[in-house]
């Protein structure tokens, strides 16, 4: 229309903005607090494990983890042909019945050092073995308990996943845990590369 005039401010185009894109803008802004805490919490995670700190943090029999006999909630079972003899549990809870994995499994059956193994349930807090980390509960694979009355816990990393910030934090955690423990447990970091000399990991050598 001839001679009308719109005066737009930027304080306006501002508001508009902000009307029509609220919700983007809410889940940016969640989205960079989240980015911020996260951050904090490996900072100060990683302050715990240092040298100057670690002196303070102690493996406790007060609050040491039990499996409990009649409670295994596993979401799948192994049906392979190997017949594994020191499993805790009648049945192996989610492995594979081949692959890296699997034969760290059989491998550590075969140990003569171990008493009984279980296969450590992923996202099981109340019925699986797990250690604290930056950004979550950590579930090994493997817990067994040897012939000497120590406890073993095992990690299996594939290769490709050796050099990644997950696996370095994971192994820092169960290092610190095995140190704290007065002798009593055992942390192992199983790859491909050692699985043919699993006996003689397990022995530290």
């Amino acid at each position: 229309m001839a001679g009308l005039k719109v005066n737009i401010t930027p304080s306006d185009i501002t508001r508009t903005y902000t009307v029509h894109e609220k919700y983007r803008l809410r889940d940016a802004i969640a989205a960079k607090i989240d980015t911020y805490r996260q951050s904090m919490k490996y900072s100060g995670f990683q302050q715990i494990l240092a040298q100057e700190f670690a002196s303070r943090l102690e493996v406790s029999p007060e609050v040491a983890f039990h499996y409990d006999p009649k409670q295994y909630p596993a979401n799948w079972y192994y049906e392979g042909r190997y017949q594994f003899q020191k499993h805790y549990y009648p049945q192996v809870g989610e492995l594979k019945a081949e692959g890296e994995e699997f034969e760290c499994a059989r491998r550590l059956d075969l140990l003569p050092q171990v008493k009984f193994w279980v296969r450590n349930l992923n996202r099981q807090p109340n019925y699986s073995f797990w250690l604290q980390t930056s950004t979550d509960k950590f579930y090994p694979d493997f817990v067994a308990q040897l012939n000497d009355g120590r406890w073993l816990v095992m990690e299996y990393k594939g290769q490709q996943f050796l050099d990644s910030a997950d696996t370095k934090e994971k192994k820092t955690v169960g290092e610190l845990w095995e140190a704290r423990s007065k002798g009593k447990c055992l942390f192992r970091m199983a790859t491909a590369a050692n699985l043919d000399r699993l006996e003689n990991l397990v022995e530290g050598k």
